[in-house]
């Protein structure tokens, strides 16, 4: 008998079954945790940045993000996740490489979309620093101008030039 048990305590060993009936992440901001994030090298010399997110409430599935870092994406979300956690582009470099932001909070977008098997994949749009309202951001309505009207036009150098020197007193000395 050895610290774990009998060996024979094994034969009586039954697995768990799961009922996973977990569900898709809303759409919507929704806060979650950094589960996982690191650099993935394909054989083809590709590289993806993925990001695995754990929502606080379990009846979720994680929510992964894995853009090619060649990908318009990429920026995007490494971007806005640069700056939801305060950080400069090489500084999260650094912890994604050191590991350092597995259990950070952050606040992300989260959208869906339809696989070729009717299967619903939520995506990450961007991400926020937490805190920020993690709820539906409302609807935003466009202004369109109405037929015919057109944008002021711009200021022409002259225009700015003679809005400077009428901010200018009488008493200073430009120089």
């Amino acid at each position: 008998m050895d610290d774990f048990g009998t060996w024979d305590e094994l034969d009586e060993y039954e697995p768990e079954t799961f009922a996973d009936d977990r569900e898709v992440c809303p759409e919507g901001r929704h806060e979650f945790s950094i589960q996982r994030i690191r650099t993935i090298y394909g054989t083809d010399g590709s590289e993806r940045l993925e990001i695995t997110l754990k929502h606080p409430e379990a009846r979720y599935w994680p929510v992964s993000a894995s853009p090619e870092v060649s990908s318009k994406g990429w920026r995007r979300l490494a971007g806005s996740l640069a700056k939801a956690l305060g950080m400069s582009g090489r500084a999260l470099a650094a912890a994604i490489r050191d590991g350092d932001l597995v259990g950070r909070q952050v606040v992300a977008r989260v959208w869906h979309k339809e696989g070729t098997t009717g299967r619903v994949f939520a995506n990450v749009g961007e991400f926020h620093a937490a805190g920020a309202e993690a709820t539906a951001p409302a609807p935003v309505e466009r202004a369109t101008a109405a037929p015919g009207e057109r944008k002021p036009a711009k200021r022409t150098p002259k225009q700015k030039a003679e809005a400077a020197s009428s901010a200018v007193l009488d008493d200073d000395i430009p120089f």
